[in-house]
């Protein structure tokens, strides 16, 4: 390793480790969910309880397509990257290197000041797109066959395979600049379904860290087929903020400001600096716009981002795309800083299990709940459990032990494990247990999610409305 990096490693924050930890071991055969791993072998990638990381120390900075990559524009701004776009034949696309540039060097500015830093990015395919002199990304439209489907997530895939090996191979150029070591983590929603895989996950990413690496985090697109699905990334900047403890998860986008309406769109929409509370913020989301035809997220798949990240206790941060420089300006509590902060809960959710099943289970359907029952789930304290008694509906045809949202007039107050599939739900809702004992002519549980299957997102504070500007 460089000298000058045998100094910072020295300095930094270690977390305590169980000396009879085994290494984990990449090449395992992968199991999968339903197949528990061996004592052995559970043991060897578990984290152990002692581990601890220090607060105020671990940044994750999440930038997207649509920031990494400029088109041929008429933007006004007079960042260097939106004059090169003005600059740009119609039509086409390119890195904009001014901006991957100033974001490498917030990254190590990060680092330097002993930081422990993740970076999370796409631009895979829009990379790829380029390399291949394809000048517009291919979308399946509504009303195409399967078999269209297919063929274009494939194209999709090709070109991801091939713009994933540049991106990195350019992260690498600007970071081998500064002797700063990078490694490339590749997730899809499979690897992090079960919960020995995204621990396993987990302990590598924290690893790496503790080398002083800077881990570079993408979707594995080549063989993620739910990849349109996942807001380019925001969703797993949430995933690995929360499951490494971070501090702050920066989520760089095309705008300045969340704004309580799209700017673009609704000339009185206001700025907001502040978000106290984020699941009572009034903001208008209707417009569906994004920032370019290269990004497939936009402000929706951001906001369920940052309610996944503050419900386990992370600081969100959003900021312009286009000067990433400004994260430092909110590390450092910078008075005059520009974008927006959502508040972490104030007691958030604890412990490996309840993150994994909020973050990493897709939801197989929908259980309806009574004012009564959400109620309950919203006092802090106790055994949470949501019990037949208290469901009025459910949709979705999903089987017994599925993940499922807990909604209360549609919004989602828990995720947690069914244990009854969605016809026997419906048959039990709103029963009591000696109800449903009495309908089945045997002893019979009522309980739909127990405590160890339930991830509260909306508790007793929620009810305060949570927007300052």
């Amino acid at each position: 390793m460089h000298p000058r990096y045998q100094s910072h490693q020295s300095s930094r924050p270690t977390r305590t480790t169980n000396p009879t930890e085994m290494p984990v071991n990449l090449h395992q055969r992968p199991i999968q969910a339903s197949e528990p791993p061996d004592e052995d072998l559970q043991s060897a990638t578990t984290l152990p309880e002692n581990v601890s990381i220090e607060k105020g120390r671990v940044i994750v900075v999440k930038i997207g397509t649509s920031s990494l990559m400029r088109e041929a524009t008429t933007d006004d701004s007079s960042t260097v990257s939106a004059t090169a776009g003005r600059m740009l034949p119609k039509g086409e696309g390119e890195l904009a290197v001014s901006t991957l540039a100033l974001l490498v060097d917030t990254l190590l500015a990060l680092r330097r000041d002993n930081f422990r830093v993740v970076l999370v990015s796409s631009g895979a395919v829009g990379v790829g797109c380029r390399e291949l002199g394809v000048i517009q990304r291919p979308k399946p439209t509504p009303n195409c066959t399967p078999a269209e489907r297919a063929a274009i997530m494939a194209k999709i895939q090709a070109y991801a395979a091939v713009g994933q090996s540049v991106l990195m191979r350019t992260y690498d150029r600007f970071m081998r600049m500064a002797h700063q070591p990078i490694a490339q983590v590749l997730l899809t929603s499979s690897d992090i379904g079960s919960e020995y895989q995204y621990r396993n996950a987990r302990n590598t990413i924290l690893e790496l860290l503790d080398m002083g690496v800077i881990p570079i985090v993408n979707e594995n697109d080549t063989v993620a087929t739910e990849e349109l699905k996942y807001g380019d990334n925001d969703w797993l900047s949430a995933l690995v903020s929360t499951a490494i403890d971070a501090d702050w998860l920066f989520l760089l986008t095309d705008v300045d400001q969340l704004c309580t309406g799209n700017p673009r769109t609704n000339p009185d929409a206001v700025p907001i600096s502040v978000v106290p509370d984020i699941n009572n913020m009034n903001v208008d989301f209707s417009s569906k716009a994004t920032g370019t035809q290269w990004g497939t997220g936009g402000m929706n798949t951001k906001i369920t981002a940052a309610r996944l990240a503050t419900s386990a206790g992370v600081r969100v941060g959003m900021i312009h795309g286009r000067h990433p420089d400004r994260v430092l300006d909110f590390v450092h509590d910078k008075p005059k800083r520009i974008g927006t902060v959502f508040e972490p809960h104030q007691k958030p959710m604890s412990g490996d299990r309840h993150r994994w099943i909020s973050h990493c289970l897709p939801p197989k359907g929908d259980i309806h709940i009574s004012a009564q029952a959400a109620e309950s789930l919203r006092i802090s304290g106790g055994r949470h459990l949501v019990r037949a008694a208290g469901v009025e509906s459910c949709t979705g045809n999903f089987p017994a032990n599925s993940a499922v949202r807990v909604l209360l007039d549609g919004v989602e107050m828990a995720r947690g494990m069914c244990n009854f599939s969605a016809t026997d739900l419906m048959c039990y809702a709103g029963k009591t247990g000696s109800e449903i004992t009495k309908m089945r002519g045997e002893p019979a549980d009522d309980i739909v999610i127990n405590s160890q299957n339930l991830a509260v997102l909306v508790r007793e504070h929620d009810r305060a409305n949570g927007v300052a500007k």
